[in-house]
């Protein structure tokens, strides 16, 4: 069946199961990545109904109508586990009641997880790889998925490999789903059509809890409606934000990049990495064990870093969104006599108020010095960018934007010129280079930043004697 056919045919589904739709608005397929969308014919106000899922149409494990809910392998799976099973076996059910809409879920998905090698070299050094956790998911279908299926060989035929299955519905649920009121992770057809752009929020979706529609049971059904939260000119497109992520996140969980400038862009810098800077150093990986040893931290912990925005006030030992990270150092610099004394302190705070008090350990007097975490932090930073194969100059260049971005340094911050998506788009690369190198620039930007503001921290005076 065409795509404009699937179109049709999950339109009159929906129809058909009294789903409520503004007629102010239309369902479209863009011809790029971003897909099927919902647009504005005409001016809607703030405030006003968009559209409304009926509960019926609501896809998860209760409402889900394969065969395995009680069974133990089932019952024993993780809540995304749940939904991605029941998606995969709602696909091999050619009489799902949900079969139009399964046939308008993308086959094919743009997040690295589906790249090939060569297209995976593409984001050495970048947030993208270290997170992207292929190995954790064939595990987890080794170790709780396939089980589930060997046990069910009449609905799960041994003729056919399973796991990429799994893997698409599973990279569905973690771009598509949303959790409701009772804690359920389902998805919600139409809803989960509304792109992501940062800054252009313009809808949110409005879960409430109704009567029961059925009279034998209390609990009470869910109702989904999609309302604007602000004013949506004419032929706008409508958004859901997804919440407030950088690029490498999108990239990752979503399969695409937003604006290079997206004030939300992090980079993370992992305990391995600071392990791995630090190893030639007993005194400092003893207390990094410490650390580890006492929860305060954890072995695959990552600090995620970003540059202050223009309007909040910049720290240098702390920068913006760092606290952290730059706790961790005053900890492993601290001399030893204070670092000695912020032990025994903790201990004792343990000892008096116990795990169920809780405390904040960063709240434990500490004499450190200022200058030598920034100085530690700079180095982190600086070991960091030295992590990607190619320069911020060479990437900036590839996507012909150089001369763009040394243009917008010249200006004052508010003037800026923005450089949008339009304009990547301009650039003739195939869209996993593009989006590679958007999920670069982004990083090494927000570490070059950081970098530079240290590097101009005025250095205290000397006292003359």
């Amino acid at each position: 069946m065409e795509q404009g056919d699937l179109t049709a045919a999950f339109v009159e589904w929906m129809d058909k199961n009294n789903f409520r739709l503004n007629p102010n608005t239309e369902l479209i397929k863009f011809a790029d990545e971003r897909g099927h969308s919902l647009v504005a014919k005409s001016k809607i106000p703030k405030g006003k109904f968009l559209f409304e899922i009926p509960s019926a149409l609501i896809l998860g494990p209760k409402t889900s109508g394969i065969p395995l809910k009680s069974s133990a392998s089932f019952t024993r799976l993780n809540s995304w586990n749940k939904l991605i099973v029941s998606l995969m076996w709602e696909d091999l059910n050619p009489k799902s009641p949900w079969r139009p809409y399964l046939d308008i879920l993308p086959k094919t998905l743009n997040t690295p997880l589906f790249w090939d090698t060569k297209d995976l070299e593409l984001l050495a050094g970048t947030d993208v790889e270290a997170e992207l956790g292929a190995d954790v998911i064939r595990n987890d279908y080794d170790t709780n998925i396939l089980p589930l299926i060997e046990e069910n060989r009449s609905i799960f035929s041994k003729a056919v490999d399973h796991f990429p299955s799994y893997k698409r519905f599973g990279s569905l649920v973690m771009a598509y789903s949303f959790t409701n009121l009772n804690d359920e992770v389902v998805m919600v057809p139409m809803a989960d059509m509304l792109n992501h752009k940062t800054g252009h929020n313009n809808a949110r979706l409005f879960m409430s809890q109704g009567e029961s529609d059925e009279e034998e049971t209390s609990t009470p059904h869910l109702t989904y409606q999609m309302k604007t939260v602000k004013m949506v000119p004419p032929s706008a497109e409508l958004y859901n934000t997804y919440g407030n992520l950088g690029n490498s996140t999108l990239l990752r969980r979503y399969g695409y990049t937003d604006d290079i400038n997206n004030p939300f862009n992090t980079v993370g810098i992992s305990n391995a990495l600071l392990r791995k800077h630090y190893a030639q150093h007993p005194q400092i990986i003893n207390r990094l064990d410490y650390l580890e040893k006492k929860d305060i931290y954890v072995k695959e912990e990552i600090f995620s870093v970003a540059c202050a925005n223009e309007n909040e006030d910049s720290d240098l030992e702390c920068e913006n969104h760092m606290e952290r990270l730059c706790f961790i150092l005053r900890c492993l610099f601290c001399g030893d006599e204070s670092w000695e004394g912020w032990k025994a302190a903790l201990e004792e705070m343990e000892k008096k108020k116990g795990d169920e008090d809780g405390f904040q350990v960063e709240d434990i007097a500490m004499k450190y010095s200022k200058d030598k975490v920034s100085e530690e932090l700079l180095s982190l930073l600086q070991v960091r960018l030295s992590l990607y194969p190619t320069t911020l100059e060479a990437d900036l260049l590839q996507l012909n934007l150089k001369k763009d971005i040394l243009q917008n340094a010249n200006i004052k911050p508010s003037k800026k010129r923005k450089i949008n998506q339009t304009q990547l788009q301009q650039a003739d690369l195939p869209l996993n280079l593009k989006n590679a190198l958007v999920a670069r620039i982004s990083e090494k930007n927000v570490l070059v930043n950081l970098i530079n503001q240290l590097q101009s921290k005025p250095k205290p005076k000397k006292t003359k004697k």
